[in-house]
């Protein structure tokens, strides 16, 4: 099991919203609950390190500039302050995997939570509900993950004529499952190499397959099913233990 180091810059208030976005028992349950999420999807491959080893929660982090100020599209600026405030009260960022600035309900900000993709560096607005859905999924776009979507055909068919729906994945942390109940989809997970290859069956003919469920972390043998569409789109399919 490999362990992430996360900080996270808790309790980050301004001089016009002052006080802690959440405690830290509720702080304590989010990374406990975050780690098991990751643990469960990743087959025990990643997860995340403990508060005191390897994952820490600053203190209260005043803001050199008002919450106002900063929701103006600020959101780099606030990231830069609070990583020179976490510097200033003792934390070595550098030490870090990934980092999040944890704050209220910053005026201006139109987001839940917002992550960088395949980088490092998250923000979390006033969502931080012990599920951890909404800092997995801000983690899953640290880990290079977009948004899961759902192709929407009107009920007509599978594969004809339709839209994308951003987030309309709802069995996936990264669409629109409700955050911390469902893990990333197979082919997701084949990305991060969380699913082996021997999970994978690439399929070429007609016939019958059977697929273990995939967010079962007890599963073994094929648990996704790759179907080629053209040299640009496969099919991907997959089975869930939860209903």
């Amino acid at each position: 099991l490999e362990f992430r180091r996360v900080l996270f810059r808790s309790r980050v208030d301004f001089a016009d919203l002052a006080g802690a976005p959440f405690s830290l028992v509720e702080g304590t349950n989010l990374v406990g609950n975050l780690s098991v999420f990751y643990a469960k999807s990743s087959y025990g491959r990643t997860g995340i390190a403990p508060l005191g080893g390897g994952t820490s929660i600053t203190p209260v982090l005043r803001m050199p500039r008002t919450a106002a100020y900063y929701g103006g599209d600020r959101t780099d600026e606030l990231r830069k302050d609070a990583r020179l405030a976490a510097t200033r009260a003792g934390f070595f960022v550098d030490a870090y995997d990934y980092d999040f600035v944890c704050m209220g309900l910053v005026p201006g900000f139109d987001f839940a939570g917002l992550g960088l993709i395949g980088g490092v560096g998250a923000w979390i607005r006033g969502a931080f509900s012990t599920d951890a859905g909404v800092v997995a999924h801000e983690l899953g776009h640290n880990y290079g993950l977009n948004h899961a979507n759902f192709w929407d055909t009107a009920g007509k068919s599978v594969i004809g004529a339709g839209q994308s729906l951003e987030y309309g994945d709802i069995f996936d942390t990264m669409g629109g499952s409700g955050g911390g109940i469902r893990q990333f989809n197979a082919r997701y997970k084949s990305l991060l190499n969380w699913l082996p290859s021997t999970g994978v069956q690439t399929v070429t003919t007609n016939g019958t397959y059977t697929v273990a469920a995939h967010d079962d972390p007890e599963a073994t043998g094929i648990r996704a099913l790759r179907v080629s569409r053209n040299s640009q789109t496969n099919y991907w399919i997959r089975s869930e233990e939860h209903t």
